[in-house]
């Protein structure tokens, strides 16, 4: 609202000159300062804010029903993997127990690959080492 700041200074006179206007923010002192801000300013301050709280809920819920149409349009062109499968989980429902028990294991074989790595894996020996074992004459120890 306009005369909001009531200020009495004295007589003040605005700065409305040419040098004063910005292309962007426009005059650079209150115009309206000098007015004093009355009960009909107040009203129309509330209805202002009113509307703009209403436009925010209109916006706000405008903006949840594209997010959810969003999330829907993503989810019809890539399904999640739970519901990709959901007709297959329903089918095993019938799986009599013979068939479930032929079922083979699958193995924990990441422990021999493990070991596979382990073998392939060589440590260097210190030359402290390698002086030493030279100096006994003892050959066929290192190897």
């Amino acid at each position: 609202g306009f005369g909001k700041a009531d200020k009495d200074d004295g007589p003040s006179k605005v700065d409305i000159s040419e040098s004063n206007y910005n292309e962007f923010d426009g005059y650079g002192g209150a115009l309206f300062n000098d007015t004093p801000y009355e009960h009909d300013d107040e009203e129309a301050d509330r209805i202002y804010e009113a509307i703009d709280e209403r436009m925010d809920e209109r916006r706000k819920r405008r903006r949840e029903e594209q997010v959810l149409e969003n999330m829907k349009k993503f989810r019809q062109e890539r399904p999640k993997i739970s519901d990709q499968f959901a007709d297959l989980k329903r089918e095993m429902a019938n799986v009599s127990q013979e068939a479930w028990e032929s079922i083979p294991d699958v193995g924990d074989y990441s422990l021999k690959q493990k070991q596979k790595k382990k073998a392939d894996t060589y440590t260097p020996m210190p030359d402290s080492l390698l002086d030493s074992q030279r100096g006994q004459g003892n050959h066929s120890a290192l190897a």
